[in-house]
């Protein structure tokens, strides 16, 4: 099976989203890992969703440009994004966070948001994704899908790499041509 889409999550994956929370809320990083759910029973999505700064403002992790050439070596690579299905602003902020952050992509039209990823599905199509039932639904729906390693997701049994570096790494060496 020869992959010729690669679809990239924006928060989890590119961009650090429990960071940026966490210092407008008066909880820590690790209050978000033992409770992954604490965000949302909080209502943190109807605080902060509206306001379009705050996710054009949210940091790109440090693996963010590594990670996305590693994937453009392989094949076409997009960001591939859910919106907060409560909070209007985090469409044009994501939007206008992937103009700042991935230039390259913006301008190329390379990006979708959609909470619908599994509609993307085929067999030469791969997901990378933090969420364990977006990447099930992905391969359900007939795609290939990695679990990316996230604090949050140490349990999942579906995770094969333990740090984005060893994910990356394993794009570099055993997938790129």
């Amino acid at each position: 099976m020869k992959i010729n889409k690669i679809y990239l999550d924006m928060d989890g994956v590119l961009v650090d989203l429990v960071e940026s929370a966490v210092k407008v809320l008066s909880i820590t990083e690790q209050d978000v890992f033992a409770n992954p759910n604490i965000l949302d029973e909080m209502g943190v999505w109807d605080m902060l969703g509206s306001n379009i700064d705050w996710w054009e403002n949210l940091l790109p992790y440090e693996w963010k440009d590594d990670l996305i050439n590693a994937c453009e070596n392989i094949a076409t690579t997009y960001i591939l994004t859910a919106p907060s299905k409560t909070a209007t602003g985090s469409v044009t902020g994501k939007l206008l966070w992937i103009r700042e952050h991935c230039p390259k992509m913006f301008k190329e039209s390379r990006f979708i948001i959609t909470n619908q990823k599994h509609l993307l599905a085929n067999s030469s199509s791969l997901l990378i994704d933090d969420t364990s039932r977006k990447v099930e639904k992905f391969i359900i729906n007939g795609g290939s899908a990695i679990l990316f390693p996230q604090m949050y997701n140490t349990k999942e049994g579906n995770r094969p790499f333990n740090t984005a570096r060893e994910l990356i790494g394993y794009l570099q060496n055993e997938c790129s041509g």
